[in-house]
């Protein structure tokens, strides 16, 4: 069996498909955002089935969702709620790949807790 490092993976695959970096760069936002949708799942403990229950999806939607089959934007809307994350959208740098944000949402009291808690380490550094 021969073993192979990335850089021989690489052009392997473009001299079989040399359309596939064209179609990796086009999906890469897609495989970015189902990633953070997985880690985040795993995360917080939750199976595919718990996760669909708490957004009114089936199982089935998820694991579509999770092997980068989207649907629509009202569907990943309800997954990204029932794990706490938010989307955001920002304008891609020009020379990089489309590039998107999530992060976690926390309730008001956490974020007022967590700028309070920044504040005075803040002010710890500064000796006040």
């Amino acid at each position: 069996m021969k073993f192979f490092n990335m850089n021989d993976l690489t052009t392997e695959l473009e001299k079989k498909r040399p359309d596939i970096i064209e179609e990796i760069i086009k999906n890469e936002p897609n495989y970015f955002l189902v990633r953070d949708i997985i880690k985040t799942r795993i995360k917080k403990g939750l199976t595919q089935a718990e996760l669909a229950k708490k957004s009114n999806l089936t199982q089935n939607q998820i694991s579509r969702i999770e092997s980068a089959q989207l649907g629509s934007i009202n569907t990943i809307t309800k997954v990204l709620n029932a794990l706490d994350l938010r989307l955001t959208i920002t304008e891609k740098d020009r020379p990089k790949l489309c590039r998107y944000s999530i992060k976690t949402v926390l309730p008001r009291k956490a974020r007022q807790k967590q700028s309070g808690e920044k504040e005075q380490k803040s002010m710890q550094k500064i000796g006040i």
